[in-house]
């Protein structure tokens, strides 16, 4: 059972290569074959001389790993504020955020094209990297994050904290020696 499950998984991930490395002519022979001798870049070369593709390419690439750092960030703070603090409504509050989850993105969609452009932000990096935020935030940010941050250990977190503050007292000692002396440098 577990051989039909890995060959349930692995077979379209290896049909999608053998596909991709096929030449053009071969790809829709009928009775198909499963496995070929015939194999070629061509298809990977085409794509890489294609500026249209590549610029696809970095669109996705720039708004999928912006929203997904910023969704991150934000999803930490909420996070760690969920799991260590208690404070009246915190419980309302990430079942809101859960219930938000229930509501189809599509209703959200209207909403957001108008609040857009109002703001002048249509056909932008910013738009797109907020409505992906909009979507993903909530889910990271209530649940995931917070049921990781709970398993942080009191002791670690203290660490840091005290580690940074250190950290930024060597920095204003170094700053004041740099007003004082005029330069360390020199």
């Amino acid at each position: 059972s577990l051989t039909v499950l890995v060959a349930f998984v692995v077979f379209p991930m290896y049909w999608m290569v053998k596909t991709s490395l096929t030449p053009l002519e071969s790809v829709f022979e009928f009775p198909p074959r499963f496995f070929s001798s015939d194999w070629t870049a061509e298809a990977y070369a085409r794509l890489f001389d294609n500026p249209v593709l590549l610029g696809f390419l970095e669109n996705s690439l720039i708004v999928s790993t912006l929203s997904a750092v910023g969704s991150l960030i934000v999803s930490a703070f909420a996070a760690y504020a969920f799991s260590k603090f208690r404070f009246r409504g915190r419980g309302l509050m990430m079942v809101a955020l859960l219930a938000g989850q229930m509501i189809p993105e599509v209703l959200l969609l209207v909403s957001l094209y108008l609040m857009f452009d109002v703001l002048g932000l249509l056909e932008t990096y910013t738009a797109l990297i907020l409505s992906f935020a909009t979507f993903t935030l909530p889910l990271v940010g209530s649940w995931l994050s917070a049921l990781s941050a709970r398993s942080f250990a009191g002791a670690l977190i203290a660490a840091l904290v005290t580690q940074a503050t250190v950290q930024l007292a060597q920095l204003a000692v170094l700053s004041r020696l740099r007003f004082y002396t005029g330069n360390l440098s020199e």
